[in-house]
Formats: C-alpha cells, sequence, structure tokens
C-alpha cells in the first residue's frame, strides 16, 4: 500500500463524509479496502467495497470507514458522478 500515495491524492479534493473516495471492485474480503481506509482515516468520505452479492454476504465482521455493497460486474457502474482521482483509484483495482 505504501507505493501510491492515497492519503496525499484524496486531500487534493473537497470531500465531505458522503462522498465516495474510492470504489474498491472485486474486493473480496475488503483487506486492501480496509488498509487503504486505515492510511486515509482523516480524509472525509467513504470506500466502497463491491463485490458478488454472495461475497458481501459472506463479510460478518464490521468494516470501519468501509460501506459493502453488492454488485454484478457485468452491469452498468451505479455509482456515478465520483471524483476523476476516485476514478483513476478504481481502475488500478
Amino acid at each position: 500500500m505504501e507505493l501510491f500515495p492515497f492519503k496525499s491524492e484524496l486531500e487534493k479534493s473537497q470531500t465531505t463524509d458522503e462522498t465516495v473516495l474510492l470504489i474498491d471492485i472485486s474486493g473480496g474480503k475488503s483487506l486492501v479496502s480496509k488498509l487503504i481506509r486505515d492510511l486515509t482515516k482523516e480524509v472525509k468520505g467513504k470506500i466502497l467495497l463491491q463485490d458478488r452479492p454472495e461475497v458481501i454476504g459472506d463479510i460478518t465482521e464490521e468494516l470501519l470507514g468501509v460501506e459493502k455493497m453488492g454488485y454484478d460486474f457485468f452491469a452498468p457502474q451505479p455509482i456515478q458522478g465520483i471524483s476523476s482521482v476516485s476514478k483513476d483509484f478504481r481502475t488500478l483495482n
């Protein structure tokens, strides 16, 4: 996680608690989402973990600062209007 400056890049944009900072598509059990949230906990906004509904349903632990969303990867992305910084992160995943 130290190879990409998540915190400094996300701090470049004005964000609120409702801003989607990053979408972790096919994020599995959320290891990467949790690590990024830990690195960026001072940045307002949310990290969204998307995976197949059955994978999301199997996650029983609380994910502080990470929201879970069941998602069919073959369907259009339901989250629109994210900043270009977030889109760049999304394509890196």
